[in-house]
């Protein structure tokens, strides 16, 4: 039932650290609960997971995978980038250490009146599919562009190239069989008109 449907008086249960591991106990998940250092850790499909409560009123949830070990930092980055940029949640970053580079994701939901037992379960289904699908959609799209390089072996010419355009922009253009892109760029800033 909804906030505003409460009979007056009637108080929202708070979401604490305990409720959180009980939810991941009824859907079958194995948890650690460390309430000295205020967090939840748990791991579904290869994904590791965190859950803190902040102050009481916000709901942190962290995922974080740790990539191949040739895994390009800027790639990662961009393809995060683009992905969260089409999203809502999670936000998606990286963290790089002695490892290598790891995608995380993050989620944050405001919990300061508290939720019921079905608010809490469409938050943390709503949440963790959101985070479930970014990371996996990078992931996706990384391992995508890993097997296109692969095709294509070490000593292939790039398939476009950067040209400038003689005003300080420039432009992309194919790469042709010959290794030519083809354009002619010319040094005049200006449109230069035929008669």
């Amino acid at each position: 039932m909804a906030w505003w449907n409460q009979p007056e008086g009637a108080v929202t249960p708070t979401v604490t650290l305990r409720r959180l591991a009980a939810w991941l106990a009824e859907r079958g998940h194995s948890y650690d609960i460390d309430l000295s250092e205020g967090l939840v850790r748990f791991s579904v499909a290869g994904l590791d997971h965190v859950l803190m409560v902040v102050d009481r009123r916000i709901l942190a949830v962290r995922a974080h995978h740790q990539l191949p070990g040739a895994a390009e930092l800027s790639r990662v980055r961009a393809v995060a980038q683009e992905v969260s940029s089409g999203r809502l949640i999670p936000a998606l970053y990286t963290e790089v250490d002695d490892a290598g580079v790891g995608l995380c994701a993050e989620a944050l939901a405001n919990i300061g009146a508290g939720l019921d037992g079905a608010q809490l379960a469409g938050t943390m289904d709503f949440i963790l599919e959101g985070i479930d699908g970014a990371l996996r959609e990078v992931m996706g799209l990384l391992d995508a562009h890993a097997a296109s390089q692969s095709d294509v072996g070490p000593n292939v010419e790039p398939d476009a190239e950067v040209k400038s355009d003689g005003s300080g922009g420039s432009m992309i253009a194919p790469v042709d069989a010959d290794g030519g892109s083809g354009v002619e760029t010319t040094d005049t800033p200006e449109p230069l008109l035929v008669p």
